[in-house]
């Protein structure tokens, strides 16, 4: 068997793995969250594997927030805390909180970027529109990073030349 993470899915399949998540979220009389994890198997049938009522925040997670304005940086400290991968907003997250996410490597990206879905209670983002979302965040940190270091490198150059010359 061969694990692939993320699972590179059809659209087709992963339209049916998302209305069987919301239909079982229906039938089980569901309210707030719940992940449903499932399995597909070769002649595509769609297995849930469990459906989980308590949700929280944990490491890897993707979260959303619909309405960014209280997410002030004591919200931004707590989800590197908990190690999110990336918060998708759909209202502007404040600029301090923002630069603490970013410091930590945690890419805030623009739901429209990511062609954000509601079905009822839930959200769904096109997995390839989030995926380049996060290469174009790493190439854009790599770039800042051999920027500073290049600033870096600049600032010791000259102070090296303040030493001498005195």
């Amino acid at each position: 068997a061969l694990l692939e993470i993320p699972a590179r899915i059809p659209q087709h399949l992963e339209d049916r793995m998302k209305n069987l998540a919301v239909e079982a979220f229906r039938v089980l009389e569901c309210t707030g969250m719940a992940r449903v994890d499932m399995f597909l198997a070769p002649d595509e049938k769609i297995y849930i594997n469990e459906f989980v009522r308590k949700v929280g925040l944990k490491s890897g997670d993707v979260i959303l927030f619909e309405d960014a304005s209280g997410g002030g940086p004591q919200t931004a400290g707590l989800l590197i805390e908990r190690e999110i991968r990336a918060v998708v907003v759909d209202t502007p997250l404040s600029h301090l909180s923002q630069e603490e996410l970013i410091k930590a490597l945690i890419p805030v990206i623009d739901a429209k970027e990511v062609e954000l879905q509601r079905v009822d209670e839930f959200a769904f983002i096109s997995r390839s529109k989030f995926n380049q979302q996060l290469q174009t965040f790493i190439k854009t940190v790599r770039e800042q990073a051999r920027q500073k270091g290049e600033e870096h490198l600049i600032e010791l150059v000259e102070r090296y030349r303040r030493e001498i010359e005195r």
